[in-house]
């Protein structure tokens, strides 16, 4: 069995969630697994109540199109047994400088929160675009790589002094391939592939798992972690651990 688990919050950013989770759909196909049958994904968030991309209560950034997903579980009572935990990023996961430092979402706090309890337990953490800014303030990136949004750069690089902030990266594994971390919205998905590969392997005509699923999805993957242009178009460089 392998669970994933998909953080939610109001003022998530969609693709950095269905991006992910669009893989995790490939996996439970038995053309495609043949260990579908035992996987399964739970949606964790604030509550049972329907969750929108548009945006979080009172948030001054707000877009009139939004999508809206229901949670099967809640930070509060969330599953037992994930393996692999999915964090997004988006308006609604901060930090409060996203909005010149006047707004922060209420269920923020309890999010960080919900990171730090649930990391020791589970296999993999998985951040997309500042949903990294989350794993840096509850201590998870600390001593470690890690790298997030580069038109964010500055913003969540500042959430985390304690971690080496890779400017050049796609992804970045660390802590023993337990903590992913990824770059901006689309790269979540290429990090998520990587981390099929890791956890699958080949399948039985010896082609990479997460290479069956790309092709499925006509994924113009990045195999490489550094395959990365959009530091330079940020000018954004890597920021080192403060002592």
């Amino acid at each position: 069995m392998v669970h994933f688990g998909l953080v939610i919050f109001p003022g998530y950013e969609v693709l950095d969630a269905f991006g992910p989770t669009e893989v995790v759909h490939g996996l439970g196909h038995p053309m495609v697994n043949k260990d579908a049958a035992n996987t399964q994904l739970s949606i964790i968030g604030p509550s049972l109540e329907p969750v929108s991309s548009a945006s979080a209560e009172g948030s001054p950034i707000k877009t009139r199109v939004g999508q809206t997903i229901v949670p099967t579980h809640t930070f509060d009572a969330p599953p037992e047994d994930i393996d692999v935990l999915i964090v997004p990023g988006g308006f609604g996961a901060g930090p409060k400088s996203l909005t010149g430092g006047a707004w922060e979402a209420k269920d923020v706090e309890r999010i960080i929160q919900f990171l730090r309890d649930q990391y020791p337990k589970i296999k993999h953490l998985l951040t997309v675009c500042n949903g990294a800014g989350l794993a840096a303030r509850a201590g998870i990136l600390d001593g470690h790589r890690a790298t997030t949004n580069k038109q964010l750069w500055q913003l969540i690089t500042a959430t985390g002094p304690k971690t080496h902030w890779v400017a050049k990266a796609r992804w970045v594994v660390a802590d023993n391939n337990k903590l992913w971390t990824s770059s901006g919205v689309s790269s979540g998905t290429d990090a998520m592939l990587a981390l099929v590969d890791h956890i699958y392997g080949k399948n039985d005509q010896g082609i990479l798992l997460g290479d069956v699923l790309k092709n499925g999805m006509e994924w113009n993957r990045a195999h490489d972690s550094g395959e990365d242009p959009f530091a330079a178009l940020a000018n954004a460089e890597d920021v080192l651990p403060q002592a």
